[in-house]
């Protein structure tokens, strides 16, 4: 393809055939193949087979992840939910625009990468579709139907998703250990099948103007609607003292509607100006109870609260061409929300003010691109006893050069501190059982963040290799500890702020594509050092990650393996080892008609996997969790759709504006 250089307001190409990869000082461009789309089940499936890097795909939850973060997904540079994103067409994609170095308008966002999807123009018409999975062996539905119609200016979308999932058999062990100065109390909980699932729905209904090709109008209300529980049985083993039984249930229910405004305007010089703004209100509630069934006494504890937040989220960003090298980007962020906690006992009302400021230089000079930016982080917060006040800097740097076609060398700096949400600064304290008692904060002091990443990257039809070298420090981590209250006679549970925590390491991402034009091969390896000093104590570790995948296609058939051998991490005192991925899928697909069958976590012991371990001096504990439901899981599902006609050419959006802030004591 040679060099291209575009800004994020380059025109969409037209029905042109363009296959291949384009490296971007803010984006990569990939061009997927008409046989890679035809064959992809949906938007995961052909995000798996690109090895965007850093970019971790679970084609199971339908999911992505990039270097740990979330990500922010959009359509035609329009912000969607991971709900929306997975109602696309793979049929439909033009290209793929994948940015992993993100500049200082994100770094108040915490995101890893932006996934943009570009869709084949279209001018008149719609599309209707439906999607639906369920498994055998468990209760496991995954399900939605939409439409889309466009007629002249106006486009309407309409689209509805539900998740249900309903275990049997999740099984939770823990080994504690309560030290007190005059006493150590051991306990070991032996776990018994629980229950634990969710409900999750999603209604959305977008309209969308475009009087001209230099001005855009969308609105979209969004409604979000989770009902989650979870139950523990085990029996408790402790020294000294009887045995007893415990019983552990969470409910959690909530609906969550949005509006959101969106305006963008194209200027003749090249500029662009985007205005958004987001509504929001949750109202929830939130039920804890512990049982204990002891020899001599029975203790029971109920956590009630009942939530509700209005937030109000708004930006203003500008973009200005000095010339085909040089662009400049400023604009301001701002959020200010309301919470209102109400507890068994006593109520939290907290108010935030959160803004942002920024601007950033983006320019190329030969094979040597840059983009440069810092912002200024603005963060209030509230209640009726106290407030505190945080004031920092974010700033982003990146530098790419490419000295022969397929290489990029790249650098990208960040420092981004991470202010503590508001329950961590809540006053409020909530009993969990007979020792322990969880709070907040409010003395919490910001993390200081600088993540440094080096990497040589080769992308070429047959061979894709990307090298990083990474170091990330974070000066005053906050993280969760205990300590014991001697008058109250009880180990108090709050976040703290350690000294540091680093993390640094080499890590290799590639990958074989299309060999013999039916076979696609892709891996990864890392390796990672960590080291954290929690005030009290420091603690090191070794982390070794990989997983590998294999796609094999014919004609409409593709058969795909996928394995992740995850690594131990360390942050602050906290020591976790993340999910023990594997699936085999075998997919058919036939004009507008997709049959897949699955099996998720095949030749398994305890199915899906998860370990932790807490480091403290006063409360340790070694965890382990399994759910059983998903051990050898069989999955079958189908998807029809059907496109008519041919849909607008939108203007690009990158504004995505959300309320995601915390409250609540749990």
């Amino acid at each position: 393809l040679g060099t291209l250089y575009m800004t994020e307001d380059s025109e969409l190409l037209s029905e042109v055939v363009v296959q291949g990869q384009t490296n971007l000082i803010d984006k990569t461009l990939v061009f997927p193949k008409p046989e890679e789309l035809s064959r992809s089940y949906d938007i995961f499936s052909l995000l798996q087979t690109m090895n965007l890097r850093g970019l971790n795909v679970n084609t199971m939850s339908k999911s992505a992840s990039a270097y740990g973060k979330d990500v922010q997904w959009q359509i035609d540079g329009v912000p969607r939910t991971l709900q929306e994103i997975r109602n696309v067409d793979p049929e439909r994609i033009l290209r793929i625009e994948y940015s992993d170095l993100l500049s200082s308008r994100y770094t108040d966002q915490g995101v890893g990468a932006i996934v943009n999807v570009i869709l084949k123009e279209r001018q008149r018409g719609g599309s209707v579709w439906t999607q639906l999975e369920s498994a055998l062996t468990t209760k496991f539905v995954d399900g939605s139907v939409g439409a889309r119609y466009n007629m002249g200016q106006h486009s309407f979308t309409l689209d509805y998703l539900i998740s249900y999932r309903d275990y049997e058999k999740k099984r939770t062990y823990t080994e504690e250990k309560y030290i007190t100065p005059g006493l150590e109390l051991n306990r070991t909980e032996q776990p018994k099948d629980s229950p634990m699932g969710y409900v999750y729905q999603n209604i959305n209904f977008t309209y969308l103007y475009q009087p001209s090709d230099q001005r855009l109008f969308s609105t979209t209300f969004r409604n979000v609607i989770i009902n989650r529980h979870e139950t523990f049985f085990s029996e408790i083993l402790q020294t000294g003292q009887s045995s007893f039984s415990q019983q552990k249930g969470m409910k959690d229910r909530s609906y969550t509607p949005s509006l959101d405004l969106y305006y963008t305007r194209l200027f003749d010089d090249g500029g662009k100006l985007e205005i958004n703004l987001v509504g929001s209100h949750n109202h929830g509630d939130y039920e804890f109870e512990l049982q204990d069934r002891r020899q001599d006494i029975d203790l029971t504890v109920k956590n009630d609260v009942d939530v509700k937040r209005t937030a109000i989220i708004g930006e203003v960003a500008y973009k200005h061409p000095f010339s085909q090298h040089l662009i400049l980007s400023t604009g301001l962020q701002h959020t200010t929300a309301y919470s209102l906690n109400k507890y068994l006992e006593e109520t939290d009302d907290l108010w935030e003010n959160n803004s942002y400021l920024f601007a950033n230089v983006q320019g190329q000079w030969g094979k040597l691109q840059y983009s440069v930016g810092t912002g200024a982080k603005l963060f209030i917060v509230k209640d009726a006893r106290d407030q505190r006040v945080f004031a920092r800097n974010k700033s982003a740097l990146s530098v790419a050069y490419s000295p022969i076609p397929n290489l990029s060398i790249v650098l990208n700096s960040t420092y981004a501190p991470s202010l503590p949400s508001l329950s961590n600064l809540s006053t409020i304290r909530q009993r969990k059982s007979d020792l322990v008692v969880t709070g907040g904060n409010p003395n919490l002091k910001a993390a200081e963040a600088l993540n440094n990443r080096f990497g040589v990257y080769y992308q070429s039809r047959l061979l894709s290799s990307a090298v990083d070298l990474f170091l990330i420090n974070i000066w005053n981590p906050f993280f969760s500890d205990a300590t014991y209250d001697e008058t109250g006679g009880y180990f108090l549970s709050r976040a703290i702020n350690g000294k540091y925590n680093r993390q640094y390491g080499v890590s290799w991402q590639g990958g074989l594509n299309n060999l013999w034009s039916f076979l696609t091969l892709q891996g990864t390896v890392r390796y990672s050092r960590y080291q954290s000093d929690t005030g009290s104590a420091v603690h090191k570790l070794n982390g070794i990650y990989w997983d590998i995948s294999a796609m094999m296609h014919y004609r409409g058939w593709t058969l795909s393996y996928t394995y992740t051998h995850p690594d131990w991490m360390l942050y602050g005192n906290i020591k976790s080892k993340g999910e023990n991925y594997s699936s085999i899928s075998l997919l058919y697909k036939y004009k507008d008609w997709s049959f897949h069958v699955s099996c998720h976590f095949p030749f398994t012991q305890y199915g899906a996997e998860y370990h932790w371990e807490i480091l403290s001096s006063v409360m340790p504990s070694v965890n382990k969790a399994y759910i059983l439901d998903n051990r050898n899981m069989l999955v079958v599902g189908l998807s029809w759709r059907m496109n008519f006609g041919k849909q607008l050419n939108i203007i690009a959006r990158t504004l995505e504006n959300k309320d995601t802030n915390q409250s609540v004591v749990k």
